[in-house]
């Protein structure tokens, strides 16, 4: 699935067409990938609702917003969605002052592993994540076996609300995890 499928359609061809969308990103070879789509649906019914979302998407300077940090402008979304959301949203949202002091008081290291059974969004693994980079010079000081430690098996994450997992694994990818 190209980008440049959804900005070439309109109407009902762009709805279907995103929903077929949808259901290959549920199939992906790729496990994250899968997980992150697996049972997406949309909830757009007008096809002129996607095109404005599809307009309002390709106008982002995306090369702006990958400098400023993909990761933080979508764990942004993810706070303030939860402060906005009158639906229990603080239940996978801790805020960002708590995982701070928690990640000041346990001063993950690498090679450690790191769990959180209630995960949410998985801003704790994420921040613990980047706290650990920051005292290997972003993993460089590391050997190649530690580095693959760190990358591939040092973060385990439980959440078992299917959607906020689905929040947490795309926040995790965002942040390169």
């Amino acid at each position: 699935t190209r980008w440049g499928e959804f900005t070439r359609r309109s109407g009902m061809d762009l709805l279907l067409y995103y929903k077929e969308a949808l259901l290959k990103l549920s199939q992906s070879t790729d496990p994250l990938i899968a997980a992150i789509y697996a049972d997406a649906q949309t909830s757009l019914k007008e096809p002129r609702h996607l095109e404005q979302l599809v307009k309002s998407l390709d106008g982002i300077d995306w090369f702006s917003a990958e400098r400023d940090g993909l990761g933080d402008l979508y764990e942004g979304l993810l706070e303030k969605n939860a402060s906005e959301t009158k639906s229990g949203a603080g239940q996978y949202f801790t805020p960002r002052p708590l995982i701070d002091t928690i990640i000041q008081v346990i001063k993950p290291q690498a090679g450690e592993t790191v769990q959180d059974p209630a995960a949410g969004t998985g801003g704790f693994l994420i921040a613990a994540d980047r706290a650990i980079k920051e005292r290997t010079d972003n993993l460089y000081d590391l050997t190649e076996r530690e580095r693959q430690f760190q990358r591939n098996h040092a973060f385990i994450g439980m959440e078992l609300v299917t959607s906020t997992r689905r929040l947490a694994l795309m926040n995790c990818l965002l942040h390169g995890m």
